[in-house]
């Protein structure tokens, strides 16, 4: 064959794959699975939901999933494939998520597993060259789930840019002979104009559904199929290549399992933690694309919490919120702050009453774009509840400032908040007060929070520094 690395290496960023040779797609997504069970400390027999997204299964019928399901031992899951080509981990993620949507399934075990090696015409370098071996998988949960928004497209019209056929008709009437075998087959132009055109404004779309500024994204875990494409998609979104962990260079291209594969090398080298927004991408055979826009949030606060607590700890943080959303309902239902909503008095709250803010800052607390923002703000300029004003400094920067009136429902917010976890902590017993101060303690440490110290007025003091008992 008519090549070498240094034209592999320049064309694709690919220096190294991983072959199948005892291995099977069964064993490699039973494995994946296994370690992405003991990472989440949650056992076969609580799995509810496996979806396995491949190209390349060892049977045509039963399916992976079902193979998979009786290796970890999920005897009520529900388990199936699905085809969506190196988009099939993405389609995975959003129809389990989907599946939560119901009420009825709580765990899912979601599958990108591929050997892809068996599928190749090993004499032709457009294809065997970039293809590869592996598995990844993830446990996501119905509780907590972080996925902020999901975009998903096909175009059949252009399937045959990336193919590969399947068994020929061959029965009593047509009778081939001799038995066929087929290849994958790509038009490599076509694939790279699909993948730059479509994969930058289907990111864009996504963070839209969010309502998240492109700089607020961490990492962008692309599919990895050739590096031209990620710095080509880089490029177009504005964004720095620093923003685009790749693993091709060691995997090559892995399919449904490209993601997932890359995602666990990102967790495991600690470069993503909770709260962190972050990107998957894939796209290819159909022609299909899928992203997910995440957050790690839930997840890793969860995995702080000692194990032996966790049932208790539920129960009580899922009271404390309910008693949160009453609580603050109640504290609207006055008839001096009957014109503006729950959703008004957090902007209220965002805005503050220290120096005056512009709309980005706002914007960002409020964890929303400030296009969004800019309707709710006008109504509360028009109540009287905040005012507009230009920066001292720049002419042309808004600052927001709250009213005396502004101020009065600021205040009024506050003391309900203050109430109510007094309130809380009145109804539980000893035990209760211990674990609740248990977790309050690790969100804090977590999210760096600073406590508000009652007992002196106004004064926000490092949580380090106060007791345990206080």
């Amino acid at each position: 064959m008519d090549t070498s690395d240094e034209w592999i290496r320049s064309r694709t960023g690919i220096g190294m794959r991983h072959i199948a040779v005892e291995e099977t797609t069964t064993s490699m997504a039973v494995e994946a699975a296994e370690k992405a069970l003991a990472d989440a400390k949650i056992s076969g027999c609580e799995i509810d939901l496996i979806i396995a997204g491949t190209i390349s299964p060892d049977y045509i019928f039963p399916s992976l999933a079902c193979e998979v399901q009786a290796a970890i031992g999920a005897k009520s899951a529900t388990a199936f494939d699905l085809s969506a080509g190196c988009s099939g981990f993405l389609f995975a993620l959003a129809t389990a998520d989907a599946y939560f949507r119901t009420g009825r399934y709580k765990h899912a075990l979601v599958i990108g597993a591929e050997t892809l090696s068996k599928m190749m015409n090993w004499a032709d370098r457009s294809t065997c060259v970039l293809f590869g071996d592996g598995a990844g998988a993830a446990v996501v949960s119905a509780e907590g789930s972080q996925l902020l928004s999901m975009v998903q497209g096909s175009d059949g019209a252009g399937g045959m840019a990336l193919h590969c056929e399947n068994r020929p008709v061959n029965n009593l009437y047509r009778q081939l002979g001799a038995q066929h075998y087929a290849f994958t087959q790509m038009d490599g132009r076509e694939v790279y104009k699909f993948a730059v055109r479509t994969v930058p404004k289907a990111v864009s779309e996504a963070l839209e559904q969010a309502e998240l500024p492109i700089e607020d994204v961490k990492y962008f875990l692309l599919h990895q199929a050739n590096i031209r494409i990620i710095e080509s998609v880089a490029k177009r979104l504005h964004q720095p290549m620093e923003k685009f962990p790749y693993n091709l260079q060691k995997c090559g291209n892995v399919s449904a399992a490209s993601v997932p594969i890359l995602l666990d090398n990102v967790h495991k080298h600690g470069m993503i933690s909770g709260g962190d927004k972050i990107v998957l991408a894939g796209f290819g055979a159909g022609l299909t694309w899928g992203h997910v826009q995440s957050s790690g949030r839930s997840h890793q606060i969860m995995k702080e919490f000692n194990m032996t607590l966790e049932e208790t700890l539920n129960d009580l943080l899922v009271k404390l919120f309910k008693d949160i959303l009453e609580i603050e309902a109640k504290s609207l239902i006055t008839e001096e702050f009957k014109d503006i909503s729950y959703n008004d008095m957090h902007i209220i709250e965002a805005v503050g009453i220290d120096e005056p803010r512009n709309m980005k800052t706002v914007a960002k607390l409020m964890s929303v774009t400030t296009g969004t923002l800019t309707k709710a703000m006008d109504a509360l300029c028009e109540k009287g509840y905040v005012v507009r004003e230009r920066s001292t400094r720049d002419k042309r920067v808004i600052k927001l400032r709250l009213t005396d009136k502004g101020k009065a429902a600021y205040y009024h917010h506050e003391q309900f908040h203050r109430q109510m976890i007094k309130n809380v902590a009145d109804e539980m017993n000893d035990s209760e007060k211990e674990i609740l101060v248990f977790a309050l303690a690790k969100l804090v440490d977590y999210f760096k929070l600073t406590y508000y110290d009652t007992d002196e007025e106004s004064e926000f003091v490092d949580w380090s520094k106060i007791s345990r008992d206080k």
